[in-house]
């Protein structure tokens, strides 16, 4: 076929049918164009808003209630502050007082079911405060519920977390420990201790006898000291809970009096056993060092020579064949920490403890063949 009859045939043809259709695909695409542009627009506008909402800070009003009959009571002011630091904007602080103000507060504690005074009340945008992690929902309001001690009980219509408590000390033992850092320990950790009285064994024979006390020094506690988690949480790693809600310190480190015996536990008496003609064995005053450690109360110290009668009969006597080495007392049982690792490197005889892992420390003489032994190294 020519061009020109190509031509012709192209000039015949109708268009319009075909432009028609082309002109309402570009105006669906314009208005599908102008639709997504428009939701777009639209979902960004929403989403700033949001942004801008959520950085706004949550417009809040406190009322605080304080117990003016709570002196030394929790200061609720650290949870007021907190709240203040948060992204808040607080219209109001209204601050009232429980006795002076009783039938408004109790109101509130009514409403609000409050158990413990100081307490702050949140209303306003308690959702958008996110101050729930730190406060109760309680209807319209958030609510502090949780002031350490010493607080406000409303229940008991008392305050709790004053403790008041008693050292009682041993008659005749100057060398006995000393559980005063017990209470400093307490105190640190925040318990109120307002009262400390310092009894005798004489001046504390009915609480003596009241709690069953086997040893002293021992501490007694009022029941007010488990309000705080500390105590909680330990006491009864240390002591006991008695039947009135009081505490009893009953675990302590010696020397202390036994007073079933009348003896003081944990007086170590210490031996030290040498051989002047081994030359080369290792030096005994090594394990002075090492005992100090471990806060052993040594009352009484000798060394023996098996090269001296006096020292080869003591060792006989005690079934002892390697020197140097050292003999305790029986009293070293009493200190627990120690005890449970030098049972590994010794043995009992006479009741005393004798150091026989001699190896450990270098050379040593056999004294049943008379020979010097260097240890394997390995």
């Amino acid at each position: 076929m020519t061009k020109t009859k190509i031509y012709k045939k192209l000039n015949t043809l109708n268009y319009e049918p075909v432009i028609n259709i082309l002109s309402i695909v570009i105006v669906v695409l314009f208005i599908l164009n102008l639709f997504f542009i428009t939701s777009l627009t639209s979902s960004l506008k929403e989403k700033l808003l949001e942004t801008k909402e959520a950085a706004r800070p949550a417009v809040l009003q406190l009322t605080v209630i304080q117990a003016s009959n709570c002196n030394g009571c929790f200061d609720i002011q650290q949870i007021v502050d907190k709240i203040k630091s948060s992204n808040v904007n607080i219209t109001q602080v209204e601050t009232i007082d429980f006795v002076s103000a009783f039938p408004i507060v109790s109101e509130l504690i009514r409403k609000y079911d409050i158990k413990k005074l100081p307490t702050v009340i949140v209303k306003g945008e308690i959702v958008k405060s996110g101050l729930n992690g730190t406060l109760t929902g309680a209807g319209d309001a958030l609510v502090f519920t949780n002031p350490n001690p010493p607080y406000f009980d409303l229940e008991s219509d008392s305050i709790k977390g004053i403790v008041a408590a008693t050292i009682i000390n041993p008659d005749n033992c100057q060398n006995c420990s000393d559980v005063s850092p017990v209470l400093k320990e307490l105190k640190s950790g925040g318990v109120v201790i307002k009262v400390v009285n310092s009894l005798s064994e004489k001046e504390a024979k009915e609480i003596i006898e009241k709690y069953d006390i086997k040893t002293l020094p021992s501490i007694v506690l009022t029941r007010d000291a488990m309000e705080y988690s500390i105590v909680k949480d330990n006491w009864r790693n240390i002591g006991t809970q008695e039947s009135d809600g009081n505490l009893v310190l009953r675990y302590i480190l010696p020397p202390y009096k036994n007073l079933a015996t009348g003896k003081i536990d944990g007086l170590v008496s210490v031996i030290y056993i040498t051989d002047s003609s081994c030359k080369d064995c290792y030096n005994v005053s090594i394990h002075k060092r090492i005992l100090e450690g471990y806060d052993l109360v040594i009352v009484d110290e000798k060394t023996f020579d098996v090269s001296t009668s006096e020292g080869f009969d003591f060792a006989q006597k005690n079934n002892i064949t390697l020197v140097p080495t050292f003999v305790l007392s029986k009293d070293a049982k009493y200190y627990p920490a120690f005890y449970n690792v030098f049972i590994r490197v010794s043995k009992e005889f006479n009741e005393n403890l004798i150091f026989n892992a001699v190896e450990l420390m270098g050379k040593y003489k056999d004294l049943e063949t008379g020979n010097v032994v260097e240890p394997k190294q390995g």
